[in-house]
C-alpha cells in the first residue's frame, strides 16, 4: 500500500471508467435527444460502439507483448478518449461522425485496462502481491464505473445541456495523461 505504482495504474483505470461508462451509459439518450435517432437504433449504435472496445482490449496487448510502453499507451489513449468526448458532445458535426468519433473512442479506450491490468507484475513487491494489486486497480475501474455516469449526468443538468458538458470528458481526459506521466516516472526509477 506503500508503492505509487498500484494506484497510479488504479488511478488510470478509474479514470478510463469514468470517462468510457460515463459516456456509454448515456450515449443512448444523447443518440435520441441531440441526433433524433430511435430508440431501437439509439439501441443497436450504442451496441456497436461498445463492441468497439475490444478491438482495443486486443491492441493493447498486441502493443506491450511488442515493447510498447505502458504509459504512451494510457497517455495517447486518455488524450484520445478526452478529445473524442469533446468533438461527439459539443460539436455540430454530422451524426455519423459522431458515431465513428464514438466507435473511436470505444477502441482506443480499450487500450487501457489491459495496460494497467498488464502492470500488475511490474509493480507487485512480489509475485505473490500480484492479485492485490490487481484487486487495487480493478477497484479504481469500479469506482469510476460508478462516478462517471453521475458526473456526467450531473454535467449535462448543471451546464444546461450536452453541449456544454462536453468540456467535463476532455479534462478529464487530460487529468488521465497527468496519470501516465506519473506511471512513466514510477517505472522508469524501476
Amino acid at each position: 500500500l506503500k508503492i505509487p505504482g498500484p494506484w497510479l495504474l488504479a488511478l488510470a483505470f478509474g479514470t478510463f471508467s469514468l470517462l468510457w461508462v460515463g459516456l456509454m451509459v448515456w450515449l443512448p439518450t444523447f443518440f435520441i435527444e441531440e441526433e433524433g435517432y430511435s430508440k431501437s437504433l439509439a439501441a443497436v449504435l450504442t451496441a456497436v460502439v461498445v463492441m468497439c472496445e475490444i478491438l482495443g482490449n486486443v491492441g493493447s496487448g498486441w502493443l506491450l507483448g511488442r515493447g510498447a510502453a505502458r504509459w504512451k499507451i494510457i497517455a495517447l489513449s486518455m488524450a484520445t478518449m478526452g478529445v473524442l468526448s469533446f468533438v461527439i458532445l459539443s460539436t455540430p458535426l454530422y451524426g455519423a461522425i459522431k458515431i465513428v468519433c464514438a466507435g473511436l473512442f470505444s477502441a482506443v479506450g480499450g487500450m487501457i485496462p489491459g495496460a494497467a491490468l498488464a502492470g500488475a507484475p511490474v509493480h507487485a513487491p512480489a509475485p505473490n502481491l500480484i492479485g492485490i494489486v490487481n484487486g487495487v486497480v480493478v477497484q479504481g475501474a469500479n469506482i469510476g464505473n460508478f462516478l462517471g455516469p453521475i458526473a456526467m449526468g450531473a454535467a449535462v443538468a448543471w451546464l444546461g445541456g450536452w453541449q456544454a458538458a462536453g468540456w467535463l470528458p476532455m479534462m478529464i481526459g487530460f487529468f488521465g495523461v497527468a496519470i501516465a506521466l506519473a506511471i512513466r516516472q514510477v517505472e522508469e526509477r524501476r
